[in-house]
């Protein structure tokens, strides 16, 4: 069992705790970026259930993230959101998911993520906007 696999369960713990700490205000973030973390990072779970190295598409999506007006508590809440969504999605998939054509596809998809993301955590600060409220 993988070190990340054994750590599925203390994730969602933890997520739980950061959605009660962002429900009192804490590190709250808009639901719709809640949902966006959670599209994100359910390619990575797919990613990671069919055995590609999702590490670099996390690393670009966090740094674009840095690249908008969050404090450190709220891009900590958006690591473990991540964390917990791709468990989440990892576990819930089939064995059977895992196609030739479902891993040709997830890749190019989380290339093409990456690509947009670095291209905007580069451009000019006029490019920075709020996070959807």
């Amino acid at each position: 069992m993988s070190a990340a696999r054994r750590l599925g369960v203390p994730l969602l713990l933890t997520a739980a705790l950061f959605c009660s700490a962002a429900a009192a205000g804490d590190f709250a973030i808009p639901d719709v970026d809640i949902e966006r973390v959670r599209k994100v990072s359910g390619l990575a779970g797919m990613a990671d259930k069919c055995g590609l190295d999702w590490s670099d598409y996390r690393i670009a999506f966090l740094a674009r993230e840095r690249q908008k007006p969050w404090t450190e508590e709220q891009i900590a809440f958006i690591d473990t959101l991540f964390d917990a969504g791709l468990r989440l999605a990892a576990d819930s998939l089939p064995n059977s998911f895992c196609t030739s054509k479902r891993i040709e596809r997830i890749s190019i998809f989380m290339e093409q993520r990456q690509h947009e993301w670095t291209e905007k955590a580069s451009a000019p600060d006029r490019d920075k906007k709020a996070p959807a409220q």
